[in-house]
């Protein structure tokens, strides 16, 4: 059973650097100027570059939840909307 709950946390650990890494491209990505914006609010806020980017992935894992738990398509003003409630998440 332990090995069980190794792996399952080695698989959320890969899964929150995945979300992380993907911050980090969507950050300096022309395309998603919303995650910079949403990034230079959460620092204006008082939060530092590791919780910015945390909360920006949590939001990006909630997009990523509907998209996959029920089969919804990539929803940009969605995930805008998310991002916009930081630091408040949805519930």
């Amino acid at each position: 059973m332990k090995k069980k709950h190794k792996k399952n946390r080695g698989d959320r650990e890969n899964a929150a650097r995945e979300i992380l890494l993907a911050v980090d491209n969507q950050l300096h990505s022309p395309d998603m100027p919303e995650v910079k914006a949403t990034y230079e609010r959460m620092l204006s806020l008082g939060y530092d570059d590791e919780d910015a980017r945390k909360l920006i992935g949590s939001a990006l894992a909630c997009e990523i939840f509907l998209i996959l738990a029920e089969n919804q398509e990539f929803d940009r003003d969605r995930y805008r909307a998310t991002l916009d409630m930081l630091p408040e998440l949805p519930e």
